[in-house]
């Protein structure tokens, strides 16, 4: 037997010992104040965390069922778990605080570090399934769905793994402890943290920074090409410009929108994983210094204003992402000839609550036909403005449809709006507008295009 393992055999055997005492252990030498300020500082970013996570959930609430997509489901795992550690990292400052004279008992410590210990690894988790999404849906578009179709799977997996990994904490008989401001694992012997909660950390970094990387160079190249064809159609074929001066200045322009497109999807993707590391930069150089029995009462100030802080964060990225307020039943036009659709009961008694107003059938069936008017108005414009530029005639045709007239022209107009949803449905690639809705399996139009880019190359 080494020397080292006598070390840890000595150093488990005195934490068993100030467990079972109730005492707290920390290598920091901070005072009282000090603790108490960076308890202070704790509580406050666990607050605004969790009324973060409460806007996440609310907004999340709001959005129309057939608008939902997948990555809503795992950003709304990953908002659930920032809850939790929020959640549980907020109860030991307070109950140190409050009881200052007394010793926290191990249940309450063990029952803190659980679950602190669970949210954040189910956070990581929560994330790694984001990025393998992101992976499937950009190289494998059409085959796939990204995890969707073993959804079931992953959520099991998101909820089985950080459970097995924080029950784990107990098989040294001691469990979670005390440190400054939150009930973790104990920091000595090293390698059981570290196998339990930072070797699977730097693993799901590591798997992160490599998927985003392939992500990143694989967009990279498609963006070249694209600018490399744009080029080419800017320098091609100068003795046939006069007659096709219309024509290759609609191309230019078609290929300068998407390529716009394309590179503010690109901002986007990077977005949560961005946040991921941003958060955890300061808690790993405190993980560092700490392995070395070090102190720095300025790190560790920032380090516990950041540590319960992804649940805002996660939720600015969310909010700006997503943009949920857009996705409501009040912004999801209702096509003329959909049946009515079922709503459910919990969603009709929160209608009076702001975002979840219901809209009636006739008005969400007005505004579906007022943007189909419109676009089909548009579309005939852009053929040839000078022979179809007929709005009138368009908009009675439609108005008599609408206001129910005599059974010919109802079905005339009837046709007519049919061949606008379906011309609505051929063109939704280059119409950028982010309210239009789509089927229920698809995404934004944007990201259609985009998806549609990195399948089959800028064609």
């Amino acid at each position: 037997m080494t020397i080292l393992d006598n070390i840890h055999i000595a150093a488990t055997q005195a934490y068993k010992e100030k467990h079972k005492a109730g005492m707290r252990y920390s290598p920091e030498t901070f005072s009282h104040y000090q603790l108490d300020v960076l308890r202070v500082i704790c509580i406050v970013s666990s607050s605004i965390s969790i009324l973060s996570c409460f806007c996440t959930f609310y907004t999340y609430g709001a959005i129309h069922p057939k608008r939902k997509k997948f990555r809503h489901q795992l950003i709304f795992f990953l908002i659930i778990f920032d809850f939790l550690k929020a959640l549980s990292i907020l109860l030991y400052p307070i109950l140190s605080m409050v009881r200052k004279t007394t010793q926290i008992g191990p249940k309450t410590i063990n029952f803190l570090g659980f679950f602190t210990a669970l949210s954040i690894e189910g956070g990581d988790l929560a994330i790694l399934s984001f990025a393998v999404h992101t992976l499937l849906l950009i190289f494998y578009p059409q085959r796939t769905g990204g995890l969707y179709f073993i959804r079931y799977y992953v959520y099991v997996f998101s909820v089985l793994g950080p459970t097995i990994l924080a029950c784990l904490a107990f098989i040294n008989e001691v469990g979670y402890v005390e440190l400054d401001i939150w009930c973790y694992m104990p920091e000595r012997p090293t390698w059981y943290r570290m196998v339990l909660s930072w070797a699977p950390r730097y693993a799901i970094m590591l798997a992160i920074l490599i998927i985003y990387s392939t992500i990143y160079f694989y967009i990279m190249k498609q963006l070249k090409s694209l600018e490399d064809q744009q080029r080419t159609m800017n320098n091609s074929n100068a003795t046939e410009f006069n007659l096709q001066t219309g024509f290759q200045l609609d191309n230019e322009e078609k290929l300068k929108t998407r390529y716009k497109i394309i590179a503010r999807q690109t901002k986007f993707i990077f977005l949560y994983p961005l946040a991921y590391f941003i958060l955890w930069i300061l808690p790993l150089v405190g993980n560092s210094l700490r392995l070395d029995l070090k102190s720095n009462y300025g790190l560790s100030v920032l380090i516990s204003f950041m540590q319960p802080f992804n649940g805002t964060i996660d939720t600015l990225v969310y909010l700006y992402r997503e943009k949920p307020w857009t996705l409501t039943y009040s912004n999801t036009p209702k096509s003329p000839f959909a049946s009515e659709e079922h709503i459910s009961k919990w969603r009709t008694y929160l209608s009076w609550l702001p975002l979840y107003k219901i809209p009636s059938e006739e008005s969400r069936r007005n505004q579906t036909f007022d943007e189909n008017l419109q676009k089909n108005i548009n579309m005939v414009n852009a053929l040839n403005p000078e022979e179809f530029l007929r709005k009138d005639s368009i908009i009675d045709d439609l108005e008599k449809h609408q206001g129910g007239e005599n059974s010919s022209n109802s079905t005339a107009t009837n046709i007519n709006l049919r061949s606008m949803d379906f011309n609505n449905h051929d063109y939704s690639e280059h119409d950028h507008d982010h309210s239009n809705i789509q089927s229920n399996n698809s995404e934004s139009d944007d990201e259609i295009d985009m998806l549609d880019f990195l399948n089959k190359g800028p064609q």
